[in-house]
């Protein structure tokens, strides 16, 4: 009878031991499982600021293209807005009184 009860008790411990051993390897398991789906939702999360990016990229270039449309159709349909800006800078510059400007120091000075 004592060597049965010996015997059970250690089929129990090797079973015991048995569980322990599974039960790490389980939370083992568990702790692989979350850092790949950490590192899974880290590369998502990247994945979105890059397809962000892009998105933000491209109205950026879409806005340039209208940009560009739309300065190329000013000058298109009227390319004297060049020469007025232009003619206008020039008067702003010789109206200014300086002590370069020869108009301006010939007629205080006569």
């Amino acid at each position: 009878m004592e060597q049965l009860n010996q015997e059970k008790d250690q089929k129990l411990n090797e079973s015991w031991d048995e569980i322990t051993r599974n039960n790490a390897e389980l939370e083992q398991q568990r702790q692989q499982l979350e850092l790949a789906l950490l590192q899974i939702a880290q590369r998502e999360q990247e994945s979105l600021k890059e397809k962000e990016d892009l998105s933000n990229f491209q109205k950026q270039i879409l806005l340039q293209q209208e940009v560009q449309q739309q300065h190329d159709s000013l000058n298109s349909n009227n390319p004297t807005i060049h020469l007025n800006a232009i003619y206008k800078y020039i008067l702003v510059i010789l109206l200014q009184p300086s002590k370069n400007n020869i108009y301006f120091n010939n007629s205080r000075g006569q």
